[in-house]
């Protein structure tokens, strides 16, 4: 036989009936020979314990996240810094360090506790959480759509790596979001990541509480790449056979340097995040950075007889393992270009090739100018800039052919210089 009582739930300001609260124990008439003064006797079983789960568990519940929600009740909200990318790093030999990776994160932190809180002095730490691509190598042929990629045996367990702390002596403003630059040098997020995250944590003082914890995270793009190669030691022959050759040919013999190469993912009249001082033909450089899931845009300018300048919006290269499908691998596969491959969408390659008249001798061809859009009788020299397009479609036909050229090698790679 059980008996009821009335649980109050105080927080909710409700009353509800427990039908099992108690059980009338089976020596309940025996013992009341022996002590009738003391009233029934009641027993605790596990129908009693069962019908008691529901009314304690969902306030073991709500109390244990409350406590949760408080001690972590700290928010951040983590953007991008003025520069527009989290990281940046020269990926040839001599630019990129050993072990080569990104030794710097820059990022802008805002504090959006609710209730007002202040976040005052303690520290910040930026973690990133990624895998890694182990088919990766320099010339990135065992990335997706290299022949040294073999899909799901290149993905790697988790790492993480950890900033150095930063010292926080002032408030992480509520206002508007402060820059901060965390050091990751003694632990380099390397060029193979995949599947990347970035966290940054505080710890310290928020409002009266002098040890809180505050976390935000964000899922960013993955390493994605931008290169220039400027191929002008070789010129495209339209008129006569459809090739590219070396030069001296005909009457042409001198390459086009870009000089005063600028990249800049911020805006076209700010500071450069990397510039190269001339890439000559046959030159070529690259670098790898790291943003937002946005869908970013980049300025580039030089200075040589054609003077590029290309104003981009691209779309960012994730590499991730698909949960829907199961399977790992960039959006885009990356393509060979003169011996190394290439991310397309994100590659301006900078060549020379003559439209008008076959091309002879000097003696022939002595009238030429060598201007872009000459109006002479002689042979006609285009100076172009291309750049890899929206899609993953590739051009390897005609001027976009290079696979008779003198290949290209990392350790050939022109350093940016990075300012960042």
């Amino acid at each position: 036989f059980f008996f009821a009582n009335t649980v109050r739930d105080d927080y909710l300001g409700i009353d509800e009936i427990n039908p099992r609260a108690v059980t009338e124990s089976i020596f309940d008439a025996d013992l009341q020979q022996y002590a009738p003064q003391m009233g029934p006797i009641y027993a605790l079983n596990e129908f009693n314990f069962k019908a008691a789960h529901q009314f304690l568990m969902p306030r073991a519940v709500a109390y244990s996240a409350g406590l949760l929600s408080y001690f972590f009740r700290g928010q951040l909200e983590l953007s991008l810094p003025e520069d527009k990318v989290y990281a940046l790093v020269d990926t040839s030999p001599a630019g990129c360090g050993n072990p080569c990776g990104f030794r710097k994160i820059k990022l802008k932190l805002k504090n959006t506790t609710p209730g007002d809180e202040v976040m005052g002095r303690g520290t910040l730490l930026a973690v990133v959480k990624y895998r890694r691509n182990v088919c990766y190598t320099p010339t990135l042929s065992g990335d997706f759509g290299g022949p040294q990629f073999f899909g799901n045996a290149c993905r790697s367990d988790e790492y993480i790596a950890k900033s150095q702390a930063w010292d926080v002596t002032q408030s992480v403003t509520r206002s508007e979001a402060q820059p901060y630059t965390f050091d990751f040098g003694l632990d380099p997020i390397p060029l193979d990541a995949t599947d990347v995250s970035l966290q940054v944590v505080f710890r310290g003082q928020l409002g009266e509480e002098a040890d809180a914890v505050a976390v935000t995270t964000q899922d960013i793009a993955e390493p994605n790449y931008f290169s220039v190669s400027n191929v002008t030691d070789y010129i495209y022959d339209t008129p006569g056979d459809g090739r590219y050759h070396a030069l001296p040919y005909g009457f042409w013999s001198a390459t086009i340097p870009m000089d005063t190469v600028r990249l800049s993912f911020a805006d076209l009249t700010g500071p450069a995040a990397a510039t190269i001082s001339r890439l000559d033909g046959g030159q070529h450089a690259q670098l790898a950075f790291l943003t937002a899931k946005t869908r970013p845009r980049y300025w580039l300018t030089s200075q040589s007889s054609y003077d590029p300048y290309v104003n981009y919006e691209f779309a960012l290269q994730e590499f991730v393992l698909d949960e829907a499908t199961d399977i790992y691998q960039r959006d885009c596969p990356v393509t060979l270009r003169r011996g190394l491959y290439r991310q397309w969408n994100t590659h301006l390659e900078f060549y020379q090739e003559v439209y008008s008249h076959r091309i002879g001798t000097a003696a022939e061809e002595q009238g030429a100018l060598l201007a872009n859009g000459d109006q002479g009788g002689g042979p006609r020299r285009v100076i172009s800039a291309k750049l890899g397009g929206y899609s993953c479609a590739i051009s390897t036909t005609g001027p976009s052919d290079f696979s008779g050229m003198t290949p290209f090698t990392p350790a050939t790679a022109t350093a940016w210089q990075i300012n960042f």
